[in-house]
């Protein structure tokens, strides 16, 4: 284990895996609000609707990253990210909203497929066990956080 809490690209990693996993925490964040605009109905299809997105691309994403390599996808992925994210004080729509909620899935989809492979080629066993163990770690004590400071 000291070898990776030495090696800055696990921590670049883990990192990128903690960014991944706050997309839906924040949509939820967002619920009462979105609720107050859209009703019950038009909030559980955004949720809804990130699923297609996952299951359909991330296979494709996956023939992207062997493609044309890690890094540009996880780059177009951080850039999709960050846009979609921060352009959700200037939807006027629900569809702009939708659309929103999709690319950021993607974007997720896009870092988390290219994050997966990096691990593959920068770490062999045991490093690379307890380096995935430690994201699952990290991420569902993250999760758990922001899920609790959501409800409360």
């Amino acid at each position: 284990m000291t070898g990776l809490i030495r090696d800055r690209r696990a921590w670049g990693l883990l990192l990128l895996a903690v960014l991944a996993m706050t997309a839906q925490p924040g949509i939820i964040l967002a619920l009462p609000g979105l609720r107050q605009l859209y009703g019950a109905g038009g909030t559980a299809m955004l949720f809804i609707a990130a699923l297609p997105v996952l299951v359909i691309c991330a296979p494709l994403v996956g023939l992207a990253v062997d493609r044309k390599g890690r890094w540009p996808v996880l780059i177009t992925g951080l850039v999709l990210y960050a846009a979609s994210g921060l352009i959700g004080p200037f939807l006027d729509s629900y569809y702009m909203v939708m659309a929103s909620v999709v690319a950021l899935n993607l974007g997720v989809t896009m870092i988390m497929t290219a994050q997966g492979a990096l691990i593959g080629d920068y770490f062999a066993e045991p490093g690379r066990g307890r380096l995935i163990g430690t994201q699952i770690a990290v991420l569902l004590l993250g999760e758990t956080g922001l899920l609790w400071v959501a409800v409360k």
